[in-house]
């Protein structure tokens, strides 16, 4: 998308903010809003077979923004992972649009649990993990946001770039199986998966 649409049109979509819950929100669908959200230049990516479109910072690995959600292939196994918020959006021919209400409803329960990474070797893994308390819940402040999503526990998670401390792991574990455990079981099955397929469709260039 290059042209900055210049009229007052909105667009609905899904906003995917590392350790939260997705939440729904009405943005002015121009390039400037889809950067203000990104917190930069964006990139567009196309993993679904849905008529829908990932917008992410094009520099979020770059610049170090914390990892946010995994994309999958077919097999379940991780290749690629998206730093710093995203959002979903729906594709109205060949511009952004609103998400249909049965899409927000599907990758919000696909993206409603946020991760932790974890570098074992070469793999990276993902550990599901307790969404915080949205940051901020004042609505003047939050203009166009619909919804935050269901989640209500606030933790603390202390992140490096692809590190988690040991004191994060516990407490985010707790009362749940060990993360010894935890990573074990995926370590068994990133091995049993083989080797990674590509994704179903290469991004188009913006």
């Amino acid at each position: 998308m290059t042209k900055e649409n210049t009229g007052q049109d909105k667009m609905k979509v899904l906003i995917v903010e590392p350790m939260q819950e997705p939440y729904v929100k009405e943005i002015d669908a121009g390039l400037k809003s889809l950067q203000k959200e990104v917190g930069g230049r964006i990139q567009a990516l196309y993993p679904f077979e849905e008529e829908a479109a990932v917008v992410c910072n094009d520099e979020g690995k770059i610049n170090g923004m914390e990892l946010n959600r995994a994309l999958r292939d077919d097999n379940g196994r991780i290749y690629d992972i998206i730093a710093g918020p995203f959002l979903i959006c729906g594709l109205d021919g060949d511009r952004f649009g609103s998400l249909p209400d049965e899409l927000i409803s599907k990758f919000s329960e696909q993206f409603k649990q946020p991760e932790m990474f974890i570098q074992v070797g070469r793999e990276m893994l993902a550990l599901p993990t307790e969404p915080q308390k949205p940051r901020d819940l004042h609505i003047e402040r939050n203009d166009g946001i619909i919804n935050f999503g269901s989640g209500t526990n606030t933790i603390i998670h202390t992140h490096t770039r692809q590190k988690v401390s040991s004191v994060t792991m516990k407490e985010t574990c707790r009362g749940k199986p060990s993360v010894r455990k935890t990573l074990e079981q995926a370590k068994k099955e990133q091995g049993s998966r083989g080797q990674p397929k590509p994704p179903r469709k290469s991004p188009p260039e913006l």
